[in-house]
């Protein structure tokens, strides 16, 4: 019983030892030559430090690594941290259908939002922005914001 259970145990840490290696030096992640920070733990990475409410870290990747860092996640998951108006632009706007969203931020979108814009990718996407551009023209906006500005004041 002891033999097996040690039997077991080696080729369970062998085999993790030499999946490692293999990830390091024939698989390398392409994110693996960004330069950015340490991870801070292994299981957090650098997520507290990314979302904390003063914002002092994202000025610290800035000023350290420029407009594009690598970022450890969870369990060091690999994040590419970018500050750069125009690759934004590209990613968010212009170019949306070539970076697709991860499954598991489609899903807690679905879930937060509902099947709603927010929610929606790729052609039905462009079709619920289209629909949605008159209502963000600046005609439309000039118009609508006397209200706003009514009902902000009645509510103070």
């Amino acid at each position: 019983m002891v033999t097996t259970l040690l039997k077991f145990s080696l080729t369970i840490g062998g085999s993790y030892l030499l999946w490692t290696l293999a990830r390091i030096f024939i698989f390398p992640h392409p994110l693996d030559k960004v330069p950015g920070p340490p991870p801070q733990s292994i299981v957090f990475g650098r997520v507290h430090q990314l979302f904390a409410p003063d914002g002092h870290f994202h000025d610290y990747l800035v000023e350290n690594y420029g407009r594009a860092a690598g970022l450890f996640g969870l369990f060091k998951r690999r994040i590419l941290y970018i500050h750069d108006p125009k690759a934004l632009h590209h990613i968010f706007i212009k170019d949306q259908h070539i970076y697709e969203e991860s499954r598991a931020f489609a899903i807690t979108t679905k879930y937060v939002f509902g099947d709603g814009l927010l929610a929606s990718s790729g052609a039905h996407h462009r079709k619920q922005r289209k629909m949605l551009n008159p209502v963000f023209s600046i005609g439309y906006l000039k118009r609508i914001i006397p209200g706003f500005f009514e009902v902000t004041y009645k509510a103070s």
